[in-house]
């Protein structure tokens, strides 16, 4: 240990008003409580991103079904306008009649 480190650590024992061997006591149960929050809140997070990641091949799976439904519809010309269509049968329909 440096000097600067040795005098650094004797000032916050001191600040702390513990001394040197019972502040780095301190200090290494404080370091394994943040460690087990640390695993505790890793393990949310993984929980939850499989969770997200369940939803949406959920989700994936419902879009595909859907999709499948769809395909079967037949499609819209795109560009092209309704009007013409109608007109044209109506005219044939009153033609025939």
């Amino acid at each position: 240990m440096s000097k600067e480190e040795c005098d650094q650590l004797h000032q916050r024992a001191a600040e702390a008003g513990l001394s040197v061997s019972a502040y780095l006591r301190s200090c290494t149960f404080e370091a394994e409580n943040l460690r087990a929050m640390v695993k505790e809140t890793m393990a949310q997070l993984r929980a939850a991103t499989a969770a997200s990641a369940a939803a949406k091949a959920h989700a994936g799976d419902k879009l595909s079904a859907s999709t499948k439904q769809t395909a079967s519809l037949p499609r819209k010309r795109s560009g092209e306008p309704w009007w013409p269509r109608l007109w044209a049968r109506r005219h044939q329909h009153t033609a025939g009649a």
